[in-house]
């Protein structure tokens, strides 16, 4: 008997989606804006006017709004020299103190963003030549950040007290086929 996802299941199955929906326009925007760049400089010497700006903005957004998305499907970047010499049960202990120092510094990054939206808000920083208000992008990064850090303790959680997973896949698509 198959049984609806649970709430949490299906908030971020909609989260995922909508990061991935805002990556996809994010990095499709950068390359055409860089195409149109580069073509209107090489054959109409008329490069688009601050597209440089634009770009940086894109991208820091692009960034930001993937590190949940890379983090919840495990694929940050690892070395595993010794993965077979330990224990399962020494690796879970493993992978969750670094989820939780990596939810630590994720969240500590959130903390330092703050100040520097609240900064950018009361100040209406912008771009030079644009004059793009910064604050929101601002906004954007702190709370990716922050999402990030709870995914990793959310993971933490999962790799010290959750049964381990026959199969493979993330904890997500597994969650998906229940």
């Amino acid at each position: 008997m198959n049984r609806p996802p649970s709430l949490p299941v299906r908030l971020v199955a909609g989260l995922t989606t909508a990061l991935n929906a805002i990556a996809a326009i994010l990095l499709t925007a950068m390359m055409l804006l860089t195409v149109i760049d580069v073509g209107g400089r090489y054959f109409f010497n008329r490069p688009v006017l601050g597209s440089f700006e634009i770009t940086e903005i894109m991208l820091a957004g692009l960034v930001f709004c993937t590190l949940p998305l890379v983090t919840l499907a495990h694929e940050h970047i690892s070395v595993d020299l010794f993965e077979n010499a330990l224990p399962a049960r020494l690796r879970r202990l493993r992978n969750a103190l670094v989820q939780c120092l990596c939810a630590v510094a994720m969240l500590f990054v959130a903390w330092r963003l703050v100040p520097k939206a609240m900064d950018a808000s009361a100040y209406g920083d912008t771009t030079a030549s644009l004059l793009i208000p910064m604050a929101p992008l601002i906004w954007l990064m702190c709370a990716m950040a922050a999402l990030t850090g709870l995914v990793f303790l959310g993971q933490a959680g999962c790799s010290l007290f959750a049964a381990p997973a026959s199969g493979s896949g993330t904890p997500l698509s597994q969650a998906e086929q229940q």
